[in-house]
């Protein structure tokens, strides 16, 4: 079992599984009232996708029940890259259409800054801190992690098949008329 969470007052272990299960229902339960379930759902699903990695499993592990040979320091395992960029990685090819490309660079940028603020797309530099974290930065267990996630939390084929939703779902929201998005934000 993978771990994401151990509850300090009882030591309780929460399955990384059951994890990124529980926010992705979350999201789509706030996401639904948009018109977003599957969008929302997503970046759920994805966010701590990095934890499958042997680096996190150790850190959790040891953080936990071996204090004395932590050697890192909370938040200094990287956790969050790995779902935005395999998201980034899956939706936004020469051959993708531009709705996957938006929803892989929202929905990615979601993913990678849910512990702090949203990364900038463009610097004043003309560079893309974004693209750079998604594109170009290693991560350590990275394939693993993904490879993982496929193996315990959802099958290859049911993801693409729920990427599928969530680009469509986005489709249709950003293909409203003006007039369709009024009366939708003013139910």
């Amino acid at each position: 079992m993978y771990i994401a969470h151990v509850r300090e007052k009882d030591q309780t272990i929460q399955s990384l599984r059951e994890h990124l299960h529980g926010v992705k229902v979350l999201a789509e339960q706030f996401g639904e009232k948009l018109g977003l379930k599957h969008v929302a759902g997503l970046a759920g699903l994805l966010h701590d996708v990095g934890k499958y990695s042997d680096e996190f499993q150790e850190y959790i592990s040891n953080a936990t029940f071996h204090p004395e040979r932590q050697n890192k320091i909370r938040g200094q395992v990287d956790h969050s890259t790995a779902g935005g960029k395999l998201l980034y990685s899956e939706l936004h090819q020469s051959t993708s259409t531009g709705y996957e490309k938006q929803l892989s660079e929202i929905v990615s940028n979601s993913i990678i800054s849910h512990h702090s603020n949203l990364h900038d797309y463009l610097s004043p530099d003309v560079e893309s801190p974004f693209l750079k974290r998604v594109t170009e930065k290693e991560l350590q267990g990275y394939s693993q992690a993904i490879t993982r996630f496929f193996e315990d939390a959802m099958a290859e084929s049911e993801f693409n098949t729920y990427l599928a939703m969530a680009v469509d779902e986005l489709k249709q929201v950003t293909d409203r008329t003006p007039t369709q998005s009024f009366f939708l934000t003013n139910l």
